[in-house]
């Protein structure tokens, strides 16, 4: 690829499984790449771009790293990386020795400042945090500017362009562009109060903005966007009524407009920069959980995470056209466009003659400092902290275990051996032990929330939270907002009478008599659905009776572009996948589309993309092979995996990799490496002091001793003790609400969506 882009405008995303960011047209539907891919990652959930040097910034969330790569390929490095998950992070001696927290265990945004060539970020982690870094020796810059008062930081973007310029609007655009507005600004005026008389809006600069998301509808503003200055200061509350899960934040430079989508309202919204009105913008059914967003001209792209979509919105005709489709999910995307990144500020020269960061507030600028340095009296130079390295101590609400670790004081005497030496179970320590109001004590011992009784799984391990005695005496159902099943399990009161068994035994659904409303369609089996949902190419209502009508007339939805002759289209969405992937056993239309009328036929593979399974010859992606994950249904994607990896419980000689051992082969007394690295003076290290391992001690050739976990656990960043494994933050299970209890996992769904037998995965209802 040559130095510079095919085309200085394009789209980029990040997808997971397998991990990656990909570039794409944004006007024709072609298969060229207008970037070279960022492979081998996990979850790239936030992007950005630095157009003067041609860097794709990315956070792999769950790797604990920010990293950079040029679109031609080159230059793939680091930037940001945590070695100590949730611990105190020590930096290199020349800091002074000062244990700093650590600021990257769950990035959910990142913001490139062009002008001040600054990175910003959000960390949904251990700390709820706002962050920046220089873009060049970012881990020798990072500075925390806000930490607290947020549930979820995710989505962020800033403004860091100085000047009191306005822009015209001329009254044929006031509709567009939003001037009826839905409320009044925050300041309580009247819609249009802040335009001047010319139809101008201000220009506010110098302000970032960041959304933050909350899990549960307490009520109606729990969710909210905040602003401060580029320096932290002058925090303030931005949006925040009708708002619960706002994801993904753009900005027009050119309206003074912001644009944020909402997953759980299903819509996008934008609102202008001085805080008057606000409008939603879009809220069709194409939104099913908007993730990423992001603004260009008269439109606006994002992407689906629930169903691997990307969308674009014509703001003028709000037309939707689907981009592309991919296995989920999908995650944040951008549109590269050297023309967004303009403008001036007094960072832009000179570094704004600061020693480390320079910040752009209204009207100036500021010097700031790394975390473990102090900003000097003349204002602009920065000076390393003295100090010693603090000691390890547990945290207000924790229980210092007799090895030193540290565990939530909550999990003291409830039955589980959290610290691993047993002195948080310790029978002195527990006696006459009871669990908090909020929480019921099994005969174990073991504390579980109350609202985890009578839900239909044993969560005491001895099934007394699900017997009926239970059941009896602690009612669980909210009156007003839940159904109580025949075996006691709480469904929500809108599940009630509508077609589904979401009880399981069918007591919901007893004695209905049901009738749909004037604008819903009514289904064979007599469930009510949206109107237009009718004959739209999905089959809503289970039976295919709402796409069988006499009136189902409507055109179906097209790709931008037909498909090519060695292609085949997928319905109803138009997308186009090669024809070898007909009829392959793989289902790679979202419908299915491209599997029915095959009777029973399989096609072989796509030799280049595809894994046959051997005994069904169901074909697979090649990425899926040898991945960790069973996706032929006789595992043959799993079996003879030496080839692709050596790894624990297995490892190589240390200067032979392709011999690779067993654990049992380790420390034998025989030499099964030709170089005799799995024998020697190193066996006798895990009979001391366990090798420093809180659980399984190792010897690895060539590498020393190497700690492991048992199930549930894994290894914490010292590489040395084990926590337990975080599934939610980590997004490892559960599609859609994730709610963990130390080794317990449940998952549920949103409003309209049921929990599939998998007890992980969600459907549409």
């Amino acid at each position: 690829m040559d130095e510079g882009p095919k085309n200085e405008l394009f789209l980029f995303y990040g997808k997971g499984r397998p991990g990656i960011v990909r570039g794409m047209d944004l006007n024709t539907k072609i298969a060229d790449e207008y970037m070279i891919p960022i492979e081998n990652l996990v979850n790239p959930r936030a992007l950005d771009f630095h157009a003067e040097t041609n860097y794709i910034y990315f956070a792999d969330t769950t790797s604990f790293l920010i990293g950079r790569q040029k679109i031609d390929g080159t230059e793939r490095e680091t930037i940001l990386k945590d070695v100590t998950f949730g611990e105190p992070k020590l930096l290199d001696p020349s800091s002074g020795g000062r244990m700093l927290p650590c600021d990257l265990d769950n990035v959910e945004g990142i913001a490139v400042d062009w002008l001040g060539n600054n990175l910003y970020w959000t960390n949904d982690g251990h700390r709820k945090t706002i962050n920046v870094a220089r873009l060049e020796k970012a881990s020798q810059s990072r500075k925390t500017l806000l930490e607290g008062e947020m549930s979820h930081p995710r989505g962020i973007v800033v403004d860091p362009v100085n000047g009191n310029r306005k822009v015209g609007i001329e009254k044929r655009d006031t509709e567009r562009i939003g001037l009826e507005g839905l409320n009044n600004g925050p300041n309580g005026n009247k819609a249009g109060g802040d335009i001047d008389y010319d139809g101008t809006v201000p220009r506010a600069d110098n302000w970032m903005y960041w959304t933050d998301w909350e899990e549960d509808e307490i009520d109606d503003s729990v969710g909210r966007i905040e602003k401060a200055w580029m320096d932290g200061f002058n925090r303030q509350i931005f949006v925040t009524s009708k708002m619960l899960w706002p994801n993904g934040l753009t900005l027009d430079f050119h309206t003074n407009t912001l644009y944020w989508c909402d997953a759980y309202y299903d819509h996008i919204e934008k609102v202008f920069l001085n805080g008057t009105h606000r409008k939603i913008v879009y809220s069709g059914k194409e939104l099913n959980h908007p993730f990423g967003l992001s603004h260009h001209g008269n439109y606006v792209f994002w992407t689906d995470y629930m169903n691997g979509s990307i969308f674009q919105l014509d703001l003028i005709t709000s037309e939707v056209t689907l981009l592309r489709h991919e296995r989920p999910p999908l995650f944040g995307l951008q549109i590269y466009d050297p023309r967004k990144q303009q403008g001036d500020n007094m960072c832009r020269v000179n570094n704004g003659g600061c020693s480390t960061l320079c910040l752009a507030i209204p009207g100036g600028r500021v010097c700031a400092c790394a975390d473990n340095q102090l900003l000097d009296e003349n204002g602009t130079t920065c000076t390393f902290i003295p100090g010693e390295v603090l000691s390890h101590i547990c945290k207000a609400g924790e229980f210092r275990c007799k090895n030193r670790h540290c565990i939530q004081a909550r999990w003291k005497c409830d039955g589980d051996d959290d610290c691993l030496d047993g002195s948080d179970e310790d029978s002195v320590n527990c006696f006459n032990h009871s669990c908090p109001d909020d929480q019921f004590k099994c005969q174990n011992n073991r504390c579980i929330p109350k609202r985890w009784l009578c839900d239909g799984a044993n969560d005491c391990g001895s099934n007394e939270d699900e017997s009926s005695q239970t059941c009896a005496e602690f009612p669980t159902c909210e009156p007003l907002t839940q159904f109580i099943c025949k075996s006691g399990r709480c469904i929500s009161s809108k599940w009630h009478c509508d077609s589904d068994d979401d009880c399981g035994d069918g007591s919901d659904e007893a004695g209905c008599v049901l009738s749909c409303f004037d604008n819903q369609f009514r289904c064979s089996s007599g469930r009510c659905i949206p109107g237009h949902w009718a004959c739209d190419g999905d089959n809503d209502c289970g039976d295919f009776s709402d796409e069988t009508q006499i009136n189902c007339t409507k055109e179906e939805i097209r790709s931008p572009a037909g498909c090519d002759g060695n292609e085949f289209q997928c319905h109803p969405d138009g997308n186009c996948i090669p024809d070898l992937w007909r009829c392959d056993g793989e289902k790679d239309c979202e419908d299915g589309s491209d599997e029915k009328g095959c009777n029973g036929t399989i096609r072989l593979c796509d030799h280049k993309t595809k894994f046959s399974c051997r005994t069904t010859g169901r074909c697979i992606n090649k990425a899926w092979v040898c991945d960790g994950d069973i996706d032929c249904e006789d595992q043959s994607d799993e079996d003879n995996c030496d080839s692709f990896l050596c790894g624990p419980p297995k490892y190589p000689c240390a200067n032979d990799t392709s011999v690779c051992l067993q654990p049992e082969k380790l420390c034998n007394g025989q030499r099964d490496c030709p170089d005799g690295s799995d024998e020697g003076d190193l066996c006798d290290e895990c009979s001391l002091n366990n090798g420093g391992c809180s659980n399984h001690c190792s010897v690895v050739p060539g590498r020393g001793i190497v700690c492991s976990c048992p199930e549930g656990l894994q290894l914490n960043r010292d590489n040395k003790t084990c926590e337990i494994v975080d599934y939610c933050s980590n997004h490892m299970k559960c599609s859609q609400v994730c709610e963990q209890h130390k080794h317990t996992v449940k998952c549920s769904c949103y409003e309209g969506w049921k929990l599939d037998v998998d007890g992980e995965s969600c459907t549409s209802v």
